[in-house]
C-alpha cells in the first residue's frame, strides 16, 4: 500500500491545476485492496507512524464512498486454459 502522503500529494495537485476544492476535483478515483491487510511501508517505523501513514487517516477519506463486492465473478464463469493462451 502507497503511503498516504502519495495520495494527498496528487489530492493537492489536482486541487491547484484546477482550481476546485472537492476531493480529486471532484473526478472519480477508484483505490482497490484490502487496506486492512495490506500496511505501508515505513522504514524502520513504529506501529503508531505506520498506522498514521495509512490511508484512513488522510483528509479526504471522508468524503470516499467505500463499497464492497460481494460476487466473485471469476468464479461464476470456467476458465479455459486455451483460450487465455490465444490471447
Amino acid at each position: 500500500m502507497m503511503n498516504q502522503l502519495a495520495f494527498e500529494l496528487a489530492n493537492r495537485h489536482l486541487k491547484d491545476i484546477c482550481d476546485n476544492e472537492n476531493a480529486f476535483r471532484g473526478k472519480l478515483v477508484i483505490f482497490l485492496g484490502d487496506f486492512k491487510q495490506i500496511l505501508p511501508v515505513i522504514t524502520h517505523g513504529s506501529r503508531e507512524s505506520i498506522v498514521v501513514a495509512t490511508i484512513h487517516q488522510s483528509s479526504f477519506w471522508n468524503d470516499c464512498h467505500i463499497m464492497h463486492l460481494h460476487i466473485n465473478l471469476r468464479l461464476q464463469q470456467p476458465i479455459n486454459p486455451v483460450t487465455l493462451l490465444k490471447e
